[in-house]
């Protein structure tokens, strides 16, 4: 007697039963039909894998939601699409400073290069705030001095030489003068001027030819450590000034005390 096989159905001829071509043409078709819906299953199962590793097939829908993690600081340069995103608003939280990623910035990119680029001094801050000297305080008394176009002061911006008690070298014909109490006159003398190991005038000396060349006047010039004159002492006879020359706390002359004796 003929029975069917459990899957697909096909007449298997009992072993008493004679051949007929019509069962065996039977199997054959049933079998060619399985085969055939077999290949279109795999033809179709392979254009979908096809399209789902395509370039244009990467969609919301295939990708799905990824969560980013905004703690997750870069490790590296490979990573799944999950690191790469958490690393992304890892460092822009950490470029804006905000307390989210997706906060809005306190300034953006092109703010702050104007902002940098601004010589307009945008925030107003004073010469005293930065340690500078106010332009006020160029050139005026108990300021800075300013320099000529020499790179020297200028001779308006210094003290006058009898503000040091000192006669300058090479002037003569000139009233040499101590005090208001006390003066010499000398048509004829004559100054002479010494140089220390610096270089610079440690002694003027006033004589009068018509005195055998006797020392009308003497001044000693007295330098600090910072190569600057801090004291001129000028004697004439009995008479005396010392001038104490004196600098204010940015090194710069302040201005004069004299003593007379």
């Amino acid at each position: 007697m003929a029975t069917n096989t459990s899957n697909y159905g096909l007449t298997k001829p009992g072993q008493n039963d004679n051949y007929d071509i019509e069962i065996q043409n039977g199997n054959m078709d049933k079998i060619d039909a399985q085969l055939f819906a077999n290949a279109q299953a795999a033809n179709s199962a392979q254009q979908t894998a096809n399209q789902a590793t395509a370039a244009s097939s990467a969609t919301d829908t295939i990708i799905g939601n990824r969560t980013a993690d905004p703690s997750k600081s870069p490790s590296g340069l490979t990573g799944s699409l999950t690191n790469w995103l958490s690393w992304i608003v890892n460092r822009i939280k950490a470029i804006t400073g905000t307390t989210n990623w997706f906060d809005a910035p306190p300034t953006t990119l092109v703010a702050a290069n104007t902002h940098m680029n601004d010589n307009n001094n945008p925030h107003g801050v004073t010469a005293e705030q930065v340690g500078a000297i106010p332009e006020s305080q160029r050139g005026a008394a108990d300021g800075v001095a300013t320099l000529d176009g020499d790179g020297l002061i200028p001779t308006g911006q210094l003290p006058a030489p009898s503000d040091f008690g000192a006669l300058p070298a090479g002037i003569s014909n000139r009233n040499v003068r101590i005090d208001a109490a006390y003066e010499l006159s000398s048509d004829t003398r004559s100054t002479a001027v010494t140089n220390g190991t610096n270089g610079l005038p440690t002694t003027v000396t006033v004589t009068d030819p018509t005195s055998g060349n006797a020392t009308v006047a003497t001044s000693a010039i007295t330098y600090g450590t910072n190569g600057l004159p801090t004291k001129i002492t000028t004697t004439a006879g009995a008479h005396s000034r010392a001038v104490t020359i004196n600098y204010g706390t940015n090194g710069l002359f302040s201005g004069t005390t004299p003593t007379f004796s």
